[in-house]
């Protein structure tokens, strides 16, 4: 290139000089100061927008202000009020009620047994002592009274009932049941012989088969004092109907050797495990 066609030459001229200049790049670099100037442009009109609008907008009145609402004070003056009225008969005198004599209440009696009887509050003793000082009469209530008051001789109404009801009622205490006893009960014949009873009455659940489900089903019952069993409950099981199996045979067993505390025969909660498992 010339010395003079390089003065005269622009930048981006010579730096794409001898090269493709189809690509964007050139495009680019050729457009780039009037890309740059308008958007300063577009910046300062928006700048100027931003701070003029809200003036022209007050200018304009396009925004209405909140109407202010006043506040009405009223002052009141307070008037004096009327002058009493000398001629105006005063209200009758109410005489207080004549004196009352003095009354003691009287508890009419109840029988009950001796541990269901509570320290009384006061002593009957010091109240008949009182009534020999005070010259108190007996009446359904007590109230304090005046001493120069008259006698009212009436009908005092009491509370006593002329017949008393006394019902006993028995305390039945339930059984005690045992956990832990001197002699524990035992099937007929010993361990052995529930073992073989259990082997020969119980069926293995189909249901178990097919789920190849084995272990231990915990129930627990009662044994009595004449060695019936009662309230047979599931305590652990292992499902797949072997709960339910167990509970059965346990319901068809005969009576046991009862339980044993202090040489009396008691009720006994006893556990028994029943294994459910496949022959080998």
């Amino acid at each position: 290139m010339k010395i003079l066609d390089l003065k005269s030459a622009d930048l981006t001229e010579m730096v794409f000089n001898n090269r493709n200049q189809q690509y964007g790049a050139y495009q680019l670099r050729r457009n780039y100061s009037k890309h740059m100037t308008t958007a300063i442009l577009i910046a300062c009109a928006i700048f100027l927008l931003s701070i003029g609008f809200p003036i022209v907008a007050k200018m304009l009145n396009l925004f209405k202000e909140e109407e202010k609402t006043a506040m009405i004070v009223t002052q009141v003056e307070l008037v004096d009020p009327p002058p009493l009225d000398e001629n105006k008969p005063e209200p009758p005198k109410v005489e207080p009620p004549p004196p009352v004599k003095e009354t003691i209440q009287f508890v009419a009696p109840e029988i009950k047994k001796d541990e269901e009887v509570v320290e009384q509050e006061e002593d009957p003793i010091k109240i008949i002592d009182s009534l020999k000082l005070t010259d108190a009469q007996v009446a359904n209530k007590s109230q304090e009274g005046d001493e120069d008051a008259t006698e009212v001789i009436g009908k005092i109404e009491s509370e006593v009932k002329e017949k008393v009801d006394v019902v006993v009622k028995e305390v039945v205490e339930a059984p005690k049941v045992y956990t832990i006893v001197e002699v524990n009960p035992e099937f007929p014949g010993g361990y052995p012989a529930l073992v073989k009873y259990l082997k020969e009455n119980i069926k293995y659940p189909k249901q178990a088969i097919d789920n190849n489900i084995e272990g231990k089903v915990y129930l627990t019952f009662k044994v009595g004092t004449t060695g019936d069993i009662s309230d047979i409950q599931l305590k652990r099981g292992i499902g797949g109907g072997c709960d339910e199996e167990a509970m059965r045979v346990a319901k068809t067993m005969p009576k046991w050797n009862p339980g044993k505390q202090q040489g009396k025969a008691v009720i006994v909660q006893f556990n028994l495990p029943i294994n459910f498992e496949f022959a080998k």
